[in-house]
């Protein structure tokens, strides 16, 4: 569960690395065939142990008991914590608002200077009666927390920190909390694979919305998902203007569509040899590297939320994305494509020979990006270093 929570779940690189660290692992190997099997991972993270009980879709209500911030802990804003005084026996009290039977909890304490915590946890079912089910009172607890235990019923759930090596605040950056009757959520990435039979390769004359005439190109790439992408390539030129998604429903403009649903378009190749492959596919040898679907293929990234659960699940920011669909992503996002707001993960480096370079293929170890290898530099390796 843990591995597949890294790949298709985690957005925090700082949990990413805890997760990496807690197996020992010294480089991340990412394969093809992982983007067209992404359901199955994302089902697992999501469920097993239990299922993540959404805090904002079930109107879960926070308190900081002597503290504040506990708002970012619904909101999981990034970068900002929760904090209680820990002289003032302060506590984060979570109440559900009835009943949840629950199995696990993740605290991800804030950490960024080293300092570390002791803390204990309880639950009540009426706000009276409290019994405790995790107890970090002695040792040294820094990052990413997972404490699991027997289930036991609750609707509160009450978290006090009582120690931190610097200062007196008790700070959270994200808490989950897990019901193992909540099933996990199957939900992945869609593949569109170029189709020549339904695009228009060779370019025709159209008469645009100047009443003047352009030479246009609509290369079609179909979706497992069921959408498509249409690319109208008008005088020799990519515009995002000139793109578009296709539903059920109609047809709509790829720039309105990305604004309303938050997705984003990548790919494991350059988007420009994307492009390239499929307006000279008729003319290509069969052999050609451009035929392999790792050439032929964009990747329709969800930003969706689960209609069962209420939950969100932002792909643009997992970490699957971030590496296998991000060693292109800048390309991506200057077409108009992808989400603005991805970055790349700074502790995770590609090793080189595995990007699959075609002006490059002597030196290529990725079967042209069908695998990808990532070195960990974990943080404190790099400070000892400097």
């Amino acid at each position: 569960q843990d591995i597949a929570k890294f790949h298709v779940l985690v957005e925090n690189e700082t949990e990413a690395l805890e997760i990496a660290k807690k197996y020992g692992a010294t480089h991340v190997v990412i394969d093809w065939t992982m983007i067209g099997k992404s359901g199955a991972p994302h089902f697992i993270s999501t469920s097993g142990l239990g299922g993540n009980i959404p805090f904002k879709s079930t109107g879960v209500k926070i308190k900081c008991i002597n503290g504040n911030g506990c708002d970012n802990l619904i909101e999981n804003k990034r970068g900002d914590y929760a904090y209680t005084y820990i002289n003032q026996n302060g506590s984060i009290v979570i109440d559900f608002g009835g009943e949840y039977v629950i199995n696990k909890t993740e605290i991800h304490l804030w950490d960024s200077d080293s300092r570390y915590y002791r803390y204990r946890i309880e639950v009540s079912t009426d706000g009276v009666n409290w019994k405790e089910v995790v107890d970090k009172t002695k040792g040294e607890f820094r990052g990413l927390q997972i404490d699991s235990f027997e289930d036991v019923k609750a609707r509160f759930v009450r978290i006090t920190g009582t120690y931190a090596s610097i200062g007196n605040e008790f700070r959270v950056v994200n808490v989950r909390i897990y019901n193992p009757r909540y099933e996990g959520s199957y939900m992945g990435y869609g593949q569109c694979q170029f189709s020549p039979d339904d695009s228009v390769i060779k370019p025709v004359l159209e008469q645009n919305e100047k009443e003047e005439f352009d030479m246009v190109s609509r290369l079609v790439f179909k979706c497992n998902i069921g959408l498509g992408l249409i690319f109208e390539i008008r005088n020799g030129q990519y515009s995002p203007s000139n793109v578009y998604v296709v539903t059920p429903n109609g047809q709509f403009p790829w720039q309105a569509w990305r604004d309303r649903t938050g997705a984003s378009i990548l790919g494991v190749q350059s988007f420009k040899d994307i492009l390239y492959g499929a307006l000279h596919d008729p003319e290509l040898p069969r052999d050609s590297i451009f035929k392999f679907d790792t050439f032929r293929s964009l990747i329709y990234v969800p930003n969706m939320v689960d209609p069962n659960t209420g939950e969100r699940y932002n792909f643009n920011k997992v970490m699957m994305t971030k590496l296998y669909l991000g060693d292109h992503l800048e390309e991506y996002q200057n077409a108009g494509l992808a989400d603005p707001t991805i970055e790349k993960p700074k502790y995770f480096k590609l090793v080189d020979g595995f990007l699959g370079d075609p002006r490059n293929p002597e030196d290529d170890h990725s079967y042209w990006g069908y695998v990808r290898v990532y070195k960990i530099i974990y943080p404190e390796t790099e400070n000892s270093k400097k």
